[in-house]
């Protein structure tokens, strides 16, 4: 029996049973036909350039024989030549055409260590009328692989989670309590960071059984946190016992990268790992995010590299971010010409002509302002070159030209500050790595508010570079608290006191240029609203439901949305569901403002009305004093000169 020690004072146990319950039963995916699933696959493209090979892995789960490998088959140039080998053995090889639809057979044997290689080699074609560019590519697209066999269910923790997940769905007794709940919020989002947009995460919804699916149950149950892997109807179910903050940080574990670590302490050894991470620099390397130490540009013609810089990489928002970039090149050819440059963003930063000096190191030192940074960036590095005419070499014969650039000494530097940004697009940077989630409802209402919070849990999680620190408070504690993060169920006066850009009150008119929405007084919607604040920033979800029979279908059909188009899809600051027309986003700025809205104006407008008219009177009673001053003094003037008048007769 092995013992886990959290990483806390006060510290829980997990203890594994590797027993199994119920036969596994046939897995069934994405039919090309109705005879033939395919396997759940992160790898739908492999691009191999010219005279290079490029291989992709395919995780093939326990038990399942791949049977053929399907796709389609592109060629830049039709002279050239792509061969394709499935585990090391060549079973196919194209030249004359452009494109190939492929169904290849899986030569037995190609399995090795769960994975199946895909390779594809692109050999240069006989047309050298011009110097050869990488840009001519061999493409293996729409990649399906069709198997035969059931899924074993892992009997560890060492192998409960594949590579690939299609699916994982998170469960919890609809009478669970805060405890539970929050636990099962934690593994939401431990799991989306774990795989990403491509996994569907989903809470107390119906997990399929193709292969890879999985369940994680939590439950309440006495200390310590137990873990106990069986199977659930053909679908490998992980449950989690316990109760308390313990629970929770069980739940979190699920997100390392490899959760059997879990299992490498007992008690007396202390804590195998921790899920409170250290806060990130605000310098870094460009390898902390590159996740490579060298990119390597080589080639006449165009190559370029790209690394994604997220803000939240530097554990809060940022206002600007200064890069050092310290680059080395091979000679350039006599006669042949090379540039290279950066962009960030799609902004040219810095160009440099390499074949100008006699110097082989370069750096590219630039500062991206707060009106260039988005809340997921990108660097991309260009090499651009062309051959001397009539040395249009491949090969051994030709000169070497390459650029690299050693992301371990590249630097970047960021300055705390909240930029540019508005409405969603301040998350998940905002949040500093903690989200707060509070839940304004009972009984049932709070398990359809559960699910909505997990939807956009993940949604955020799936965006944000490290794993969330997720706990739940009360629906009060923060309305009048400081917490930066989401309320699920907001009422009006949540809405009122968070100062929320849309109040859930009835509303005359919302929409834009491309989309408008007319309500009648009583025509419900829901919403989810982002809220900048001086203090923090509130995602708030909610709506206006006088008749109490469609709130819950207008928060799926809201949830339904982010969950297709993913944060990344979140344009403004609102968005809107409507019974009759589909989700849409759109700046508060842009709505009529709702009748609770003009009452506050109207109150502000109506003391500015009166504050007006009284200094109108104000100076006209000035004016009319003034005017009857002037006219005594004319009328004791004229009199003097009367008098002086009859004095001199």
């Amino acid at each position: 029996m092995h013992v886990l020690t959290l990483g806390r004072a006060a510290s829980a146990a997990i203890v594994v049973f590797a027993g199994l319950v119920g036969p596994a039963s046939a897995a069934t995916g994405t039919l090309l036909s109705a005879a033939r699933p395919t396997l759940p696959t992160s790898v739908t493209e492999i691009d191999a350039s010219e005279g290079a090979t490029a291989t992709s892995q395919i995780p093939i789960p326990s038990g399942i024989t791949p049977t053929e490998v399907r796709g389609t088959l592109r060629l830049d140039d039709p002279s050239a030549t792509a061969v394709v080998l499935l585990g090391g053995a060549s079973v196919f090889t194209g030249t004359g055409k452009r494109i190939y639809d492929l169904d290849l057979q899986v030569p037995h044997g190609s399995v090795s260590e769960g994975q199946l290689p895909i390779t594809v080699r692109y050999l240069s074609g006989d047309s050298a009328d011009a110097c050869r560019t990488v840009d001519a590519q061999a493409r293996l697209t729409a990649i399906a692989v069709t198997y035969t066999g059931v899924e074993s269910t892992p009997t560890s923790l060492a192998t409960f989670f594949p590579v690939v997940a299609p699916q994982v769905n998170v469960s919890v007794d609809p009478g669970g309590s805060d405890d539970v709940l929050e636990a099962a919020l934690v593994a939401v989002g431990a799991i989306s960071h774990r795989y990403g947009s491509p996994t569907k995460v989903t809470f107390n919804g119906d997990a399929g059984a193709a292969p890879g699916t999985r369940r994680i149950a939590i439950a309440a149950g006495p200390d310590p946190v137990r873990a106990a892997i069986s199977d659930d109807g053909g679908v490998p179910t992980l449950t989690l016992t316990g109760s308390g903050r313990q629970l929770s940080e069980a739940a979190a574990y699920l997100g390392a990268a490899d959760p059997v670590r879990l299992l490498d302490s007992v008690e007396a050894s202390g804590p195998a790992v921790t899920t409170t991470p250290s806060p990130a620099p605000l310098q870094q390397t460009l390898q902390h995010v590159a996740g490579t130490d060298q990119l390597a540009l080589s080639g006449y013609g165009s190559s370029q590299a790209y690394v994604g810089i997220n803000q939240d990489a530097f554990g809060g928002p940022i206002d600007s971010l200064r890069l050092h970039l310290p680059f080395t090149n091979t000679a350039v050819p006599s006669g042949s010409t090379a540039q290279l440059d950066v962009f960030f963003n799609n902004h040219l930063m810095w160009s440099r002509d390499l074949g100008a000096g006699d110097g082989y190191s370069v750096a590219a030192d630039f500062t991206v302002n707060a009106s260039d940074l988005n809340r997921s960036n990108g660097l991309v590095v260009r090499l651009s070159a062309t051959a001397s005419v009539g040395h249009c070499l491949s090969g051994p014969l030709a000169l070497p030209l390459e650029v690299h650039l050693s992301t371990a000494d590249a630097t970047m530097t960021a300055s705390r500050g909240f930029g540019a940004l508005s409405g969603f697009q301040r998350f998940p940077q905002v949040l500093a790595g903690s989200l707060a989630v509070a839940l304004r409802s009972t009984g049932a209402d709070r398990m359809t508010n559960a699910a909505a919070a997990a939807a956009i849990i993940s949604a955020l999680q799936q965006v944000s570079s490290t794993q969330l620190r997720i706990h739940l408070v009360t629906p009060d504690a923060f309305v009048n608290g400081h917490d930066t993060g989401l309320l699920v169920g907001a009422t009006g006066t949540d809405a009122n006191a968070l100062h929320a850009p849309l109040r859930l009150v009835s509303n005359r008119l919302l929409g834009n240029a491309n989309t408008e929405y007319e309500a009648s007084n009583d025509q419900p919607f829901a919403a989810l609203e982002a809220i900048a604040r001086s203090d923090r920033d509130v995602l708030l979800l909610g709506g206006w439901n006088p008749g109490s029979t469609s709130g819950e279908m207008l928060t799926s059909r809201l949830t339904r949305y982010l969950t297709i188009t993913g944060w990344s899809g979140l344009t403004d600051d609102l968005v809107v569901a409507t019974l009759h027309q589909q989700p849409f986003t759109i700046s508060s700025g842009a709505y009529v403002p709702s009748a609770a809205q003009l009452a506050e104006h109207g109150r502000a407008a109506y003391w500015l009305f009166l504050g007006a008219l009284v200094l109108v009177l104000l100076l006209g009673l000035n004016y009319a004093l003034a005017r009857r001053r002037r006219r005594a003094i004319a009328e004791i003037v004229d009199a003097q000169e009367r008098a002086d008048a009859a004095e001199a007769d």
